[in-house]
């Protein structure tokens, strides 16, 4: 059936990690997948998932922060969920059984998200863009955008910017010179935490993290007209609250 979730696989993870973050690292050299998952105590485990159904602990990354992880070519870049100080890290993972946590440090942030363009987003406070191409040890800043920030999620050259009491629409086609194309601040949502678009790119669903019942959990916008998004309906299920959601084809992952 349509939706029907099965567990495949299952991996207890040593020292009681409070994990905070799941990512996939795929090795195109070995052609064998990872999960970079990140411990907001410190750190992220790297496990090799190649066969679903037998995931097997590679080795836990330490001296770097672990609530936020992203790969980008044979990268990771961590974050510590903080808004100041310079404590975001880089790894390469070129070895996922001998990772190597280079020198070079970058902004702290709470949330990243990396183009397949070689540009990453950090989120607060504010979005800081940087290019990771040019020298992906050592990330470049290209532009700050001076607002509150929270999370993001990147798709064909525009950013959904999720900075909690609005939701910013950016057209990032140049990273350096990005354009808010559009907004919404709707008074009764809460929180604009995080979200996804549809593949047509006609709605994007929004997490409200603070909402609890009648307040919903989720909220979808028209933006076929991204410079009018406007709200069409919304999703509430008084049992559980909302943090993320990615959606694939026609299913939503929340």
């Amino acid at each position: 059936t349509v939706g029907d979730i099965s567990l495949v696989g299952h991996l207890t993870l040593p020292g009681s990690p409070r994990v905070t973050n799941v990512w996939g690292y795929y090795d195109t050299n070995t052609h064998k997948e990872y999960a970079l998952v990140g411990d907001d105590k410190g750190g992220f485990f790297i496990v090799n998932v190649t066969d679903p159904s037998l995931p097997v602990l590679v080795t836990k990354v330490t001296g770097v922060p672990g609530r936020d992880i992203k790969p980008f070519g044979h990268y990771a870049y961590c974050c510590d969920g903080s808004g100041s100080g310079i404590q975001s890290s880089v790894v390469d993972i070129a070895n996922p059984a001998s990772p190597v946590v280079l020198p070079n440090k970058f902004r702290s942030s709470h949330t990243i998200t990396i183009s397949p363009r070689g540009n990453l987003y950090a989120e607060y406070v504010g979005i800081t863009i940087y290019d990771l191409v040019n020298d992906p040890t050592r990330p470049d800043s290209l532009y700050k955008i001076s607002n509150f920030g929270h999370d993001s999620t990147w798709r064909h050259n525009v950013l959904y910017d999720f900075n909690w009491n609005t939701l910013n629409i950016w057209n990032v086609t140049n990273p350096s010179g990005p354009v808010l194309v559009g907004s919404n601040d709707d008074p009764t949502i809460l929180s604009y935490h995080s979200g996804d678009e549809t593949e047509d790119g006609h709605y994007l669903f929004v997490c409200d993290e603070l909402a609890v019942t009648p307040t919903p959990d989720i909220v979808v916008f028209d933006i076929s007209d991204p410079t009018n998004p406007h709200r069409v309906m919304s999703v509430n299920d008084p049992t559980s609250r909302v943090h993320q959601l990615y959606i694939v084809g026609d299913l939503m992952f929340v």
